[in-house]
């Protein structure tokens, strides 16, 4: 059972390796200038995505930001399609979730 336990860790650890490095990293960097140019006032502070094989079309990501003018820090969950063909994305935010900066409290986005 201890050594299940050891594999399972690994290979999970292997996945967030693999999704902070490679396909994963490189789809993160290619997000963050249409991200921003949508969200204006926004403050993107770490964009992770993970991208569940290298012959996958669809991905996910996470848009972590702050909004001083507003108050909030939070996170945009994104779903990504991407075309193996000719290496175009495109994305649409489908959750949101927001924090208050000063008191840490949940509020609406």
């Amino acid at each position: 059972m201890r050594a299940l336990t050891t594999l399972v860790a690994a290979l999970a650890l292997a996945g967030v390796a693999q999704a902070a490095t490679g396909e994963g990293a490189q789809l993160a960097a290619a997000l963050r200038k249409p991200i921003q140019k949508v969200y204006k006032g926004y403050v993107f502070t770490k964009i992770s995505c993970v991208v569940p094989s290298t012959t996958a079309k669809k991905a996910t990501c996470n848009a972590f930001f702050t909004h001083k003018a507003q108050g909030l820090k939070g996170d945009f969950q994104i779903a990504v399609t991407i075309d193996r063909s000719t290496g175009n994305i495109s994305w649409r935010a489908i959750s949101a979730t927001c924090v208050d900066l000063a008191s840490g409290k949940a509020e609406k986005c």
